[in-house]
């Protein structure tokens, strides 16, 4: 595991070996020949943070954990993202207007929004691109996935969910986004916090 922040295991995290197997022979032996395979051996576990993990964190690990199970992140991309799922209580379509990412950059607050009163635009390709940029799908929900056929085509406004040419099967009623970071947009020590991911409809 990775992990830009902090580690902390609540539940159990295991990596035994699957139980040996055993075959009986039938046909030649009449059954009185078998063969059993020894069980699997248990895996390797390991959590990377800036701050190494301490053992007390890695409670509910199975191998109990060592201090070869905890070491310093020193992998860094440049470029990361993340994917989460909005549902809306409306029924029938809502009107999607607009989204709001806040963020820090190297320590500076600063909003990003596809409205240009409510914040910095996103600029996703050529050399004005923004460390940061946001993508929106509509659908209609069962569960925490889209009901397949019902997804719009991946927008960069939130409004473009509204438009029925991007529609699958009728106007969505949920969204889900894919958050884009950059840092090589950004000056050293090039840090990205993202606070809140807002998407606003009624």
């Amino acid at each position: 595991f990775q992990a830009g922040g902090t580690f902390l295991s609540l539940g159990k995290v295991w990596a035994p070996g699957g139980k040996g197997g055993t075959y009986k022979e039938q046909v030649f032996y009449a059954g009185t020949t078998s063969s059993t395979g020894g069980a699997g051996g248990y895996g390797y576990l390991r959590v990377e943070c800036p701050q190494a993990p301490s053992l007390k964190s890695l409670q509910g690990f199975l191998p109990p954990p060592s201090r070869n199970n905890a070491g310093v992140l020193a992998d860094r991309d440049d470029v990361t993202g993340a994917l989460s799922f909005c549902k809306t209580p409306l029924v029938s379509g809502p009107r999607f207007l607009r989204f709001e990412v806040d963020v820090r950059e190297n320590g500076k607050a600063l909003t990003y929004s596809d409205d240009p009163s409510r914040g910095k635009a996103c600029v996703f390709s050529g050399s004005g691109r923004t460390p940061v940029n946001l993508f929106l799908q509509g659908g209609r929900p069962a569960g925490g996935i889209f009901i397949p056929g019902t997804q719009t085509w991946w927008v960069r406004r939130a409004r473009d969910l509204n438009d029925s040419k991007f529609w699958g099967k009728g106007a969505p009623t949920a969204a889900r986004w894919i958050l884009v970071l950059d840092r090589s947009r950004l000056p050293a020590p090039a840090r990205i916090e993202v606070l809140a991911v807002r998407v606003y409809y009624y």
